[in-house]
């Protein structure tokens, strides 16, 4: 099914039948006709100023997505629109400064050679030729304020800081240059819980002084549904449901997205054998989630159900509903 994008929506991104896959195995005498079918016609958009969020299990085709936004990996097929606020549309491109991506682990991503002045700064100074040292580090010290810490801060290393105070540092470095929309990866998983409440609460004020719009990249479907204005919830490559955050814990319907508000809340469900995300090894052709579905039916494991559209915009791919 074709995804059509209304015209009306001020959409800052636009995400076209998306399919990657990737060689099953590597090296000199790897077999060439094996694949793990990643992402399997992804859909959607994101309005500007607002938040959507990618919700699903590990292997499900988040973090994928995200990495084909910033030019990481190629798409197979499929299109990615940028609408940027000069109202310039760019398709397929690498927007390496409007796009920032933010990973899930700073201990990882930053560099523990470098000091914070340059970790923030180094992006820029590609970016911007002969941009005085005075400019960036006033530059600098301004958006360590903004998120939380200390202009003293900036001649220090990532292993003084605690973990909270990393990702405010990699919060900062996407921040510094200007960007339009923020890919936020699993930014708080791996955090204690006493400080994922203060990360999502800066990035909320941040998203709204500037008026930023985001990706949300997250397993967790209830703190996807605090942050977020929108949530689609993916499963083996494939986009399964969509609706507003706000009610999506009254209104989910795919059997899928009860599991992980179920799991979420520490809560037994009706799944005899709730099983793992299973790899696609071929493109899908039936429901994602018949493997594992107590409802499922014969139907189901023949063919992928079309989008249903209800209520609001929200949609859902269910044979069972």
């Amino acid at each position: 099914m074709n995804e059509k994008f209304s015209e009306k929506k001020d959409n800052i991104l636009e995400v076209k039948n998306l399919t990657k896959k990737f060689s099953l195995e590597s090296g000199f005498f790897a077999r060439k006709d094996r694949f793990v079918y990643a992402l399997n016609n992804v859909s959607f958009e994101i309005e500007r100023g607002k938040t959507y969020g990618l919700v699903g299990e590990s292997g499900c085709g988040k973090s994928t997505v995200a990495k084909l936004l910033v030019g990481m990996y190629k798409a197979d097929s499929g299109k990615i629109v940028f609408k940027s606020s000069e109202n310039r549309k760019n398709e397929n491109e690498k927007n390496s400064s409007m796009i920032k991506y933010i990973f899930q682990d700073p201990a990882r991503s930053l560099n523990p050679r470098m000091t914070v002045f340059s970790i923030l700064t180094d992006g820029l100074k590609h970016e911007k030729k002969g941009i005085k040292k005075e400019e960036l580090k006033k530059l600098a010290e301004e958006i360590l304020e903004e998120v939380g810490l200390v202009k003293s801060d900036l001649e220090r290393r990532p292993s003084e800081f605690s973990g909270g105070q990393r990702q405010r540092i990699s919060i900062a470095r996407g921040l510094l240059m200007q960007p339009q929309l923020l890919i936020c990866d699993e930014v708080v998983s791996a955090l204690d819980v006493s400080i994922q409440g203060q990360i999502l609460n800066l990035l909320q004020e941040i998203r709204s002084k500037r008026n930023l719009s985001c990706l949300f990249i997250a397993h967790d479907l209830r703190v996807s549904c605090y942050f977020c204005d929108k949530i689609g919830v993916m499963y083996r490559g494939v986009l399964v449901e969509e609706g507003n955050a706000e009610d999506f814990y009254k209104t989910a319907l795919h059997p899928y997205s009860k599991l992980l508000f179920a799991g979420a809340e520490g809560g037994k469900t009706s799944f005899k054998n709730e099983g793992e995300v299973k790899s696609s090894l071929e493109a899908l052709e039936c429901c994602p989630f018949a493997h594992r579905c107590p409802k499922k039916t014969e139907k189901c494991q023949k063919s992928l159900p079309e989008w249903t559209v209800l209520e609001d915009g929200h949609k859902v791919r269910c044979f069972c509903l």
